[in-house]
């Protein structure tokens, strides 16, 4: 059964694996710092109650361009039965997208997620501002498919100023588990199941930015090419 937005969140501990030293700050614990978000991003908040009954086009896009190894086809994106299902299909380095029609800048922004994707591959949530020709700000949820490993990442005029690596503590294969960014102009947070990860404070991004989940092959990765159809299905989204 997967994961209900109404669902009390179960508190998952984690544990730092490795974190770059662009500006890192120490990982926090439980905290409820979500009114304080929405409050402070009311009036650029993209009002996003998704549980993905139907990909709505007014509100999301599919992607269709180059990413990494591969294409990002709208044929990898459906939605059967209330799940978004992003395909990475076999015999291919190929993969999907959607990106939010608007832009907001700031608010929390929460994905229920479960990333079966083969090992090489990429299960992603993120802001990101997607100017053509722009060096573009950016914040970065990023799982590398086959491992428990996770990646934070903020990017400023297209230029990495915070990083960090955790190892998680489930596997994000076996089940859905809810993955938060939390974006105000003084502070960028992430949290999952509940539990803060990471705060950083200075070398923000501050452009208004879309709202993205992709599934894709990195250059960096390498691994032999799929023999299987695989997915990241996503329950719902949510902004506030």
């Amino acid at each position: 059964m997967h994961t209900s937005r109404h669902a009390t969140r179960t508190l998952i501990l984690l544990t730092a694996m490795v974190a770059a030293a662009c500006d890192r700050e120490a990982p926090l614990g439980p905290i409820d710092a979500g009114p304080a978000f929405a409050r402070a991003n009311a009036a650029s908040l993209i009002p996003l109650d998704e549980p993905f009954d139907a990909l709505d086009p007014s509100v999301w896009q599919a992607g269709d361009h180059a990413l990494g190894l591969g294409w990002l086809d709208p044929a990898n994106v459906s939605v059967p039965g209330g799940l978004l299902h992003l395909k990475t299909p076999a015999g291919r380095r190929d993969g999907a997208e959607i990106a939010s029609i608007e832009r907001a800048s700031g608010g929390i922004f929460e994905a229920s997620m479960k990333c079966a994707l083969p090992a090489g591959a990429l299960c992603a949530f993120f802001l990101y501002e997607g100017v053509a020709g722009n060096r573009n700000d950016e914040i970065d949820i990023e799982i590398i498919a086959g491992t428990r490993r996770m990646m934070m990442t903020t990017w400023v005029r297209g230029r990495q100023t915070n990083h960090a690596e955790i190892t998680l503590s489930f596997d994000p294969a076996a089940g859905f588990h809810v993955y938060s960014i939390e974006w105000a102009p003084a502070e960028v947070a992430f949290t999952i199941d509940g539990v803060r990860l990471q705060r950083w404070t200075r070398k923000l991004p501050a452009r208004a930015m879309k709202v993205y989940a992709n599934a894709w092959w990195p250059t960096w990765l390498t691994s032999p090419l799929p023999t299987v159809d695989a997915l990241l299905e996503i329950d719902w989204i949510m902004a506030r």
